[in-house]
């Protein structure tokens, strides 16, 4: 028998709703991959309402760290950026670099799974989970390597992610540990040791 459900929900939803973003903002969606996000947070709530299944969503920011993929749809930008410097490739930028985003630790994420496990939270909650600060693409760029070259920007790219993490810190008692420099530094240097 489940026991309860935690989402992996999406910070999509804001789209480009103004910054910071808090949980009882209306969806912002405007792509096929954030609407999909979304249902699944209807799923959950719908769920817990009609067959007593405890669920939470949790509304991942831009998560990063060891393992996140480096081609193809869900392909992270940290992760991008690190390989085609590694790779004595230019890093490419999409626009400005000024799109800014807040970056969050994949071993932060994952505690905050296990201790919305834990919680007696249900019904369908759902709960940011990102640092509560943003950086800009540029600012990553900069940490990764000066060798950078601009490309068009892409339609439909969000222009900020910044989560209001106050509801996570409340319910859950979680607070970021791994802040975005030291975070990348230590990807840097554990995708250099795999390559």
């Amino acid at each position: 028998k489940v026991k309860k459900l935690v989402y992996s929900a999406s910070s999509t939803y804001y789209g480009n709703l103004p910054a910071p973003h808090t949980e009882n903002m209306m969806p912002g969606c405007h792509t096929p991959y954030a609407i999909s996000k979304y249902v699944g947070e209807l799923y959950s709530k719908q769920f817990s309402n009609m067959y007593a299944l405890p669920t939470v969503c949790l509304r991942y920011f831009q998560v990063y760290g060891p393992r996140c993929p480096i081609k193809g749809a869900y392909a992270m930008v940290s992760s991008i950026f690190i390989d085609q410097a590694l790779h004595n490739t230019p890093i490419t930028i999409h626009g400005d670099g000024g799109q800014r985003r807040d970056f969050v630790h994949v071993y932060d994420v994952a505690r905050a799974n296990v201790l919305a496990f834990e919680s007696d939270i249900g019904g369908g909650e759902v709960i940011n989970v990102g640092r509560g600060e943003s950086f800009s693409i540029k600012e990553l760029a900069d940490v990764i390597s000066s060798n950078q070259v601009s490309v068009p920007a892409r339609a439909f790219d969000m222009k900020e992610t910044l989560a209001d993490t106050s509801k996570c810190q409340k319910l859950l008692g979680w607070t970021p540990e791994i802040d975005f420099v030291t975070g990348t530094k230590a990807l840097i240097q554990t995708m250099a040791a795999e390559a």
